[in-house]
C-alpha cells in the first residue's frame, strides 16, 4: 500500500500531463479531420496526401481518447506509448521538412504551420513527458538538458545546406526532359490550349515553394528578347500572392487535379518553359538559363531532331 501511494505521488502530475497532450492530439486530428470534410487542407494544399491526413487525424482522436481515459489507470506505459508516437511525428516533420516546397504539413488542418514548428513542438512534448516519467536526481537532471539538445539538434539539421537536402532526400520532375515534346500538361490546364498557337515563357508554380513566390513577383518586370513571346503562370496550387496581370493564368481542372497531385515524383520547382505552338522548345530552372534563341527555331524541326 505505501510503494503504490509512494509510486502515484510520484506520478502526480504525469497524469494531467498525459490528458493535456490527450485534448492536443485530439484537437489536432479534428481539425485535421474537419479541415478535410470542409475542404480547407485542399485550398492550403499541405505536404501531406488526403488519404494521409485522414489517416493521422483517426489516430491522433482515437490515441488521445485512450490517453485522456486511461491516464489514471495506466499513466506510466501510456506516457512511453505517447513518446513513441510523438517520435514518430518528430521523424515525420524532420523528413517533409527537406522539401523546399512544403510550408505547411497539414498537422493542424486549415491552419498553415510548417514542419519546421510542429518539429520543435514535438521536441517539447517529448521533453515533457520524459520529465514526467523518469525517475531519481541524476535522470531527472539529464531530462532537463535532453530538451535544449533535441531543439537545437533539430533546427541545426533543418537549416544544414537546405537545399542540398531537398535535392538529396526529394526526387523531383525535371522539366529541361520536356523539351522537344509537346507541352505535357496542356490537357490538364483550363486556358492552356492557346499554347498550342504563338510563344509563350510559361513559370510552373506552387504556393507551396518559396523561390516560386519570388519568381512570380518577377515575371512582369523581367523583360523577354522576344516581343511576340507571350507569358503565362501555371498553378498548381492556388498562390496567397497577387497573381501578375500580364500573364495568362492556368490553372489545374478539376478533373485533372487528383492526377497531377498524386504525381510522383513532383515537380522541382520553380521552372520555367519555353513553348513554340504547343512544343516545349525550352526550359531551365532559372531565368537567366533559358535560351531564347530555341524560340526562333521552327517546332517542326526541333521534334526532328528529338527523334533522331
Amino acid at each position: 500500500m505505501t510503494a503504490q501511494v509512494h509510486t502515484e505521488t510520484k506520478d502526480y502530475w504525469l497524469v494531467p500531463l498525459l490528458r493535456l497532450v490527450a485534448l492536443l492530439l485530439m484537437a489536432a486530428g479534428g481539425l485535421k479531420l474537419g479541415g478535410l470534410w470542409f475542404g480547407a487542407n485542399r485550398a492550403i494544399d499541405p505536404c501531406f496526401s488526403t488519404g494521409s491526413l485522414a489517416a493521422f487525424g483517426f489516430v491522433e482522436i482515437v490515441f488521445g481518447g485512450v490517453l485522456l481515459f486511461g491516464a489514471d489507470r495506466w499513466p506510466r506505459p501510456l506516457a512511453w506509448a505517447a513518446m513513441a508516437v510523438f517520435s514518430a511525428f518528430l521523424i515525420t516533420n524532420i523528413g517533409v521538412s527537406g522539401a523546399a516546397d512544403c510550408r505547411d504539413c497539414g498537422c493542424l488542418g486549415p491552419i498553415a504551420v510548417t514542419p519546421r514548428i510542429m518539429a520543435v513542438a514535438d521536441s517539447l512534448v517529448l521533453a515533457l513527458l520524459l520529465l514526467g516519467t523518469l525517475r531519481g536526481p541524476l535522470l531527472w537532471a539529464a531530462a532537463w538538458a535532453v530538451l535544449p539538445v533535441m531543439i537545437s539538434a533539430a533546427w541545426a539539421w533543418l537549416d544544414y545546406r537546405w537545399e542540398t537536402a531537398h535535392e538529396r532526400l526529394f526526387a523531383r520532375v525535371d522539366v529541361r526532359q520536356w523539351v522537344g515534346l509537346p507541352f505535357p500538361l496542356a490537357e490538364a490546364l483550363d486556358g492552356a490550349q492557346e499554347s498550342r498557337h504563338g510563344k509563350w515563357v510559361v513559370l510552373l508554380y506552387n504556393g507551396r515553394c518559396g523561390r516560386c513566390d519570388k519568381e512570380l513577383k518577377l515575371l512582369e518586370q523581367r523583360s523577354v528578347p522576344i516581343a511576340e513571346c507571350k507569358r503565362a503562370v501555371v498553378l498548381l496550387s492556388e498562390s496567397q500572392s497577387p497573381l501578375p496581370s500580364q500573364a495568362a493564368i492556368w490553372r489545374v481542372k478539376q478533373t485533372a487535379r487528383p492526377a497531377v497531385e498524386a504525381m510522383e515524383p513532383p515537380f522541382q520547382l520553380p521552372a520555367y518553359l519555353l513553348l513554340s505552338e504547343g512544343r516545349v522548345v525550352g526550359a531551365a530552372m532559372e531565368w537567366g538559363k533559358l535560351q531564347w534563341d530555341a524560340l526562333k527555331i521552327p517546332p517542326t524541326e526541333l521534334s526532328t531532331s528529338k527523334e533522331g
